[in-house]
């Protein structure tokens, strides 16, 4: 079996597009499929028609066009990895071609002419049904597609992520990402005798500057490089812009593509050309700046010129009084002839309008056929869609930076746990890292050196980074930007609280930020955006103190004072997370915003660390008690579960009574009330008098005696304890509450003839110092009442009553003693 022989002869079968049985006879000479699968062919045992399989077929369809061309079998099992390969079969009809033709066309944003056929094929064993799938090699002269969306499958899972290109490579379907990768898929693509082999094509033109200015060691980045790549492919858009902060490497990355480009002998491009308007380069290996060798450009009439030069050949003279449309014209005329990848560096160091100028300019000359790449910290100009947002670099890509500056300067590698301290200080920065490893390189232990860099030793190349945008600022957005450095993230509800401004302000602001890359978005929902500054811009504006922002000590006090009464300056990681959600929900719950509002608590509560947790479940209850179009059932549901979750605030129990009484649940505030004293240790005139007032109205809607008696009594308990802790000026309101309670127990105990619960009762609120003449002539009428009845022993309560009277005198009151002695005669004649 000559493998090398086959897959030159498949080859020719993929170009010539033959779909016939003698595909399957060359891969099954003997009876039996070729034990291997190649670049050029690949077996599959079925195919189950869904959305899942077709979109994996799409990415087998996209990964052989890109390369060779090839062939999918269908009903050929793997009986032994690598070993043995047998027929099963196939049912007919299951894969819809016309289908997958369209949704190729859809997410490859190309149509690829896939042919399919099914043969029932005798191998020695009987007629057994094959399906057979043609792919075409893609043309040399048209880029290789990628992947205009995510692919996800109806289970939810991810096949394929929006800019992959994927190729084939032997025996699977990979996305490309290496440099060797890119450079073979912009060659020719031969299949030789001893495999696949690149033919350089042609020399591309280029003025790129040294490596070794602009990025020695070029780390990661296969993301952005995927979604450059997958943009030469792109024929409705020919300018992309590589935008962030400083220091996150945009130049770095403008620089490896066009290397990569201008090095492949890429048949798209006859020219890479590169213009840049940055001065001075800042080095972190020396902290300091050095003046750029290559500057081309400071403002909007020299770039024109510039760019005449290096596209169109246009000498100085020509261009001397030339206006700026006549140079524009001449810019779009060169580019039309001579294909050319153009990068346009640092725009952002001229001022705003030439910004915007270059950028419409660049927009205005390219072409289908050329391209723009441009860098900028300043996204003026151009959408998401057009621009590429450039992070920190994380994970395993900064592992790598790490290791490769370790290396470079000859120091240890460093831990795991180190490179996240790193990466954190650093926020991913590859100017930043290597700033702080001119520290490590200098003798500091890492913890000095994060110490020191995150203060003075590190000012330098913050201002570097990012200093020139800060001082761009309008005084608005320095106040939201300091405000997100003093409090942490908030709400676009939340800015507006603290600085008092309107809607349209603070979106103005959002932009202005958003544009210059100052802010990172932390949402809590979706509906509600929620912002904060990295580290560096933080530590940058805390050291600039009042040439940032005017009365800046005066601010900062007043930022702080709201801050604690928001309730935002909590410590601890969980509990910061909690309070940004609590306080956002306030915020929205101020505007009357309560469906986001109901959103922000319950995207924190779905995690599993915050499922049970009572201040979230306090104001998930709270938000419904606000909102007028919620039931009162909802909030005190919401309540209930707070209070078994152990919330045991004030407001929980102020909330959940007001909300019983609202749906007119007299049974439902008492019991609040008592949840209250008992379990929220609330022992306090407002809480007693709460529940007396929901037993005294409870009792009015009773009929039993016992439970009136009951409620009665216990109102009464709760007013005498009220009475222990109310001031002086509130204590009269509460004595005439008692008196009402007593007078009611009176008249219903008398109705129904129970005397000595009626004396008992009247007993008790002589003690509690209800002192009227009223309740010892009562308490006179109940003794006689219970002679008539025939009780006979009533030494008991005779006792207390003389005890009473007793008391009496000891407090002075002979002429009242003289009084209810005076009726308890008449009583008993």
């Amino acid at each position: 079996m000559e493998i090398e022989k086959m897959k030159l002869e498949l080859s020719h079968l993929v170009e010539s597009s033959v779909v016939n049985e003698s595909v399957l006879m060359k891969l099954a000479p003997e009876g039996r499929f070729v034990p291997k699968e190649t670049e050029l062919w690949d077996y599959k045992q079925e195919f189950s028609p869904g959305k899942s399989a077709y979109l994996k077929l799409v990415k087998y369809v996209a990964g052989f066009y890109n390369t060779f061309g090839g062939y999918i079998v269908f009903g050929v099992e793997e009986i032994e990895k690598d070993q043995v390969f047998e027929c099963c079969g196939i049912q007919s009809g299951n894969i819809d071609v016309q289908k997958l033709r369209r949704m190729v066309a859809q997410i490859c944003g190309r149509a690829i002419d896939v042919s399919y056929c099914e043969f029932d094929v005798d191998l020695g064993s009987g007629d057994i049904r094959l399906g057979l799938l043609h792919i075409p090699k893609r043309p040399t002269d048209l880029h290789s597609v990628a992947m205009a969306s995510d692919g996800h499958g109806e289970d939810g899972k991810l096949v394929f992520s929006k800019n992959s290109t994927f190729m084939r490579r032997l025996d699977e379907c990979v996305r490309a990402e290496t440099q060797y990768d890119f450079m073979f898929l912009m060659g020719s693509r031969d299949l030789g005798r001893d495999g696949p082999r690149r033919r350089r094509a042609k020399y591309i033109v280029n003025n790129l500057p040294s490596r070794s200015f602009i990025c020695q060691n070029f780390v990661g980045r296969s993301e952005i490089l995927q979604q450059l790549w997958a943009w030469l492919g792109d024929d409705l858009e020919s300018v992309k812009v590589l935008a962030g902060e400083g220091g996150k490497g945009k130049t770095s990355i403008a620089y490896e593509f066009a290397a990569l480009i201008a090095g492949s002998g890429n048949s798209e491009f006859d020219q890479v050309i590169w213009l840049t308007a940055k001065r001075k380069q800042f080095k972190a290996r020396l902290n300091d700046y050095l003046e750029n060798p290559s500057l081309n450009f400071s403002d909007y009439h020299s770039f024109l010129k510039t760019l005449c030069n290096a596209v169109g050949g246009m000498a100085e003279g020509e261009m001397e009084d030339a206006p700026p449309e006549y140079l524009k014209r001449q810019a779009r005329e060169a580019l039309n002839i001579i294909p050319t990848l153009l990068i346009v560096d640092d725009v952002d160091s001229t001022v705003p309008e030439d910004q915007k100028r270059i950028l419409e300019t660049v927009r205005a000359i390219s072409n289908s056929g050329s391209k723009v790449l441009v860098t900028t910290r300043a996204n003026i100009t151009y959408s998401q869609d057009i621009s590429i947002s450039v992070p920190g670099l994380f994970g395993e890509e900064y592992s790598e930076l790490v290791d490769q500056l370790a290396q470079r300067l000859e120091m240890k590698q460093f831990s795991a746990k180190d490179k996240g301290k790193l990466q954190l200080s650093s926020e991913g920065s590859p100017l930043y890292t290597e700033s702080i490893f001119r520290l490590c390189k200098l003798g500091y232990g890492l913890g000095q050196a994060l110490s020191d860099w995150k203060g003075g030793q590190g000012e330098a190349v913050r201002d570097a980074a990012l200093r020139r945008e800060i001082e761009a600022l309008t005084i608005e957005s320095r106040k939201v930007i300091f405000l997100l450095t003093i409090v942490g993230s908030c709400s676009i509800s939340e800015i507006r609280d603290f600085l008092d401004l309107e809607r349209t302000q603070v979106d103005d602001c959002i932009t202005e930020l958003g544009s210059l890359f100052l802010l990172q978005e932390a949402p809590i929902i979706e509906n509600e955006p929620r912002y904060e500054v990295g580290r560096s811009i933080s530590s940058l504006i805390q050291s600039h103190g009042e040439a940032f922002l005017p009365n800046q000590s005066r601010f900062e006090r007043e930022i702080r004072e709201r801050a604690n009464a928001f309730e935002l300056n909590r410590k601890g990681t969980k509990r910061e997370e909690v309070a940004k959600a609590i306080s956002q929900c306030n915020s929205l719950v101020r505007e009357k915003n309560f469906d986001d509002a109901d959103r922000t608590i319950k995207s924190i509560l779905r995690r599993s660390k915050y499922a049970r947790n009572p201040d979230l479940l306090l104001m998930l209850g709270k938000v419904s008690y606000f909102n007028p179009s919620a039931i009162p059932a909802d909030a005190k549901r919401k309540f209930f579960d707070a209070f078994h979750a152990g919330q045991r605030k004030e407001l929980l129990f102020d909330l959940w009574y007001e909300t019983e009484k609202l749906d007119n649940s007299v049974a439902g505030a008492m019991e609040v009330c008592d949840y209250a004293i008992r379990d929220g240790k609330y022992t306090t005139t407002l809480w007693y008098r709460r529940a007396a007032e929901s037993r005294l109205e409870l009792s009015s809607t009773v009929s039993g005696f016992n439970r009136f008696v009951t409620l009665l009594v216990e109102a009464h308990e709760n007013i005498s304890r009220a009475l222990r802790f109310s001031p002086v000026n509130y204590r009269e309101e509460l004595k005439d509450m008692s008196k009402e309670i007593v007078d009611s127990l009176w008249r219903r105990s008398e109705a129904h003839h129970e005397y000595e619960i009626a004396f008992r009762t009247l007993d008790n609120a002589v003690q509690a110092g209800d002192i009227r003449s009223s309740n010892f002539t009562r308490m006179g009428q109940a003794l006689g009442n219970l002679r008539r009845q025939g009780e006979n022993d009533l030494k008991v309560l005779e006792a207390i009553m003389k005890r009473r009277l007793d008391d009496l005198h000891e407090q002075g009151r002979s002429d009242l003693v003289g009084e209810i002695e005076d009726i308890l005669s008449g009583i008993a004649q």
